[in-house]
C-alpha cells in the first residue's frame, strides 16, 4: 500500500461553547486546506467521522451537514466505531484509494460533546460497551479500572507507575500549541488525584471533549508529499471483560498490530515514533505490550527508565496523547493520524522525534473491544 498524506489540520480541541459542530468542521476544512496544494473541488470524496453526534445532539447523520456547511458535493462517506472511529476512518479512505475508487480524499474527524451534563457524558462513554455491561451499570472508567486492577497486581505496577505516563504526556503537550492541556504535571500530583474507579484517578484520565482534526489523502504522484500509509490492521473481541482470557492485555490491538505490520512489512523493532490510545493511564502502558515494543509485564521498565519519552528510545504520545491533546471521540483517531504524519515530514517543532521515519497510530474502541493499527513511512518520491 502507498497511499500520501498530503495534508493535515484541525482545530485545538477543548471545551468550544461558542462552536457548533458545523463551524467545527468549517474550521477544520479551512486549516487543512489552507495547508494543501488546491482547494475543495481538488477532493473527490469525503469521509466523515464521528462518535456521538446522534446521542449528544439528535443529528444522526453528518452527510447533509456537509453537504450544506462545507459546500461538498462529492461523494461522502460516514464512518462509525465507537471512539475507534477516527482511525476507521482514515483507514476506510486509505482503502478508498488503494482501491481506485478516489483519487484525492478528506477525513474529516468531528465531536461535539461538551454542551452535555457530566452525568450525560458518562452516560454516552458507556454506551460504548456491551448492551448487557450498559445493563448492569458498568462504565468505561469500571473497566479500565478492572483491567488496571488486574495488570497491576500481575506485574507489581504502582499508581506511581501510571502517574509517570501521565507526567510524561503532559510535559509533551507543553511543547503543543494544539494540546488542551499544555502545562506540566507531577507525579504527586497525579498520583495523589481524586480516585474515580479504583485504582484509578482523575489524572489518571483523558478528558472527553469538542473537536475536530482534518487529513487529506491522495494517490502518490510526482509532486506528492513522501509520507505513506503502508500499512493497516484492525481487531476485535468480545465487549464483556468477563468473556475474555486476559485482562492484562488488548487481543484487539495483538490482532490489529499483527495485520498492519505484515501488511506494512516492518516490525515492532523498526517504530520510531507511537501515537496509542491512552483514554487511561493503563491503557498506554498496556499497548506498549501490545503493540509488541515490550514484553508483557516490562512496560512499566520503558516508562521508569524514561524509553517512551521524547528523546527515547520509542518516543509514545510525543502530541501529549488523549491525556494532554484531550478527547474528542471522533476526531481523535484523525488526530493521531495527523501527529504521525508531522512528525515523519519533520514539522512537529520542540516536540520533534529525531529522524523518525517511520510510525504508527492506535485508536481503541470502548473498552478495547475493537482497534484500528496504521503504519506509516516516509518513502522517496517518485519521478
Amino acid at each position: 500500500m502507498d497511499v500520501r498524506v498530503a495534508a493535515t489540520g484541525g482545530v485545538r480541541y477543548g471545551e468550544l461553547w461558542t462552536l457548533g459542530i458545523g463551524d467545527l468542521m468549517r474550521a477544520a476544512a479551512a486549516d487543512v486546506l489552507k495547508n494543501f496544494d488546491g482547494d475543495m473541488k481538488d477532493i473527490d470524496t469525503l469521509v466523515l467521522s464521528n462518535c456521538f453526534a446522534g446521542r449528544a445532539l439528535g443529528i444522526h447523520t453528518l452527510i447533509p451537514l456537509a453537504y450544506d456547511e462545507l459546500g461538498f458535493r462529492g461523494r461522502i462517506f460516514e464512518v462509525t466505531g465507537s471512539d475507534a472511529t477516527g482511525g476507521f476512518a482514515v483507514q476506510r479512505a486509505a482503502i478508498l484509494i488503494e482501491s481506485g475508487v478516489a483519487q484525492r480524499v478528506l477525513v474529516l474527524g468531528v465531536e461535539k460533546i461538551g454542551d452535555l451534563l457530566a452525568s450525560q457524558v458518562q452516560s454516552a462513554l458507556s454506551s460504548l460497551l456491551g448492551s448487557e455491561q450498559v445493563f448492569q451499570g458498568q462504565t468505561l472508567a469500571s473497566d479500565y479500572a478492572l483491567m488496571a486492577r488486574q495488570y497491576m497486581e500481575t506485574y507489581g505496577v504502582t499508581l506511581r507507575d501510571l502517574a509517570l505516563i501521565s507526567v510524561k504526556n503532559h510535559a509533551n503537550a507543553s511543547l503543543n500549541p494544539m494540546a488542551q492541556f499544555p502545562f506540566p504535571l507531577t507525579v504527586e500530583q497525579a498520583a495523589e488525584s481524586q480516585e474515580i474507579a479504583s485504582p484509578l484517578r482523575a489524572l489518571d484520565a483523558a478528558s472527553i471533549c469538542d473537536g475536530a482534526s482534518a487529513l487529506i489523502l491522495e494517490k502518490p504522484g510526482k509532486n506528492s508529499s513522501p509520507v505513506s500509509i503502508v500499512g493497516l490492521g484492525e481487531g476485535r473481541d468480545l465487549p464483556g471483560l468477563h468473556d475474555r482470557k486476559d485482562l492484562t492485555s488488548l487481543a484487539a490491538t495483538r490482532e490489529a498490530a499483527q495485520m498492519a505490520y505484515e501488511a506494512a512489512g516492518v516490525s515492532p523493532q523498526e517504530i520510531d515514533v507511537a501515537e496509542v490510545h491512552d483514554v487511561y493511564s493503563i491503557a498506554e502502558l498496556m499497548a506498549i505490550e501490545d503493540l509488541g515494543f515490550a514484553r508483557p509485564g516490562q512496560a512499566k521498565t520503558w516508562v521508569r527508565k524514561g524509553r517512551t519519552a521524547l528523546g527515547g528510545d520509542l518516543p509514545v504520545n510525543p502530541s501529549g496523547g488523549l491525556k494532554a491533546c484531550g478527547h474528542a471521540p471522533g476526531a481523535t483517531g484523525v488526530r493521531q493520524a495527523a501527529e504521525i504524519a508531522v512528525q515523519l515530514s519533520a514539522s512537529a517543532g520542540k516536540r520533534q522525534v529525531a529522524d523518525a521515519s517511520v510510525g504508527l497510530s492506535h485508536s481503541v474502541g470502548g473498552n478495547g473491544s475493537q482497534c484500528a493499527v496504521t503504519i506509516f513511512r516516509t518513502i522517496a518520491i517518485r519521478g
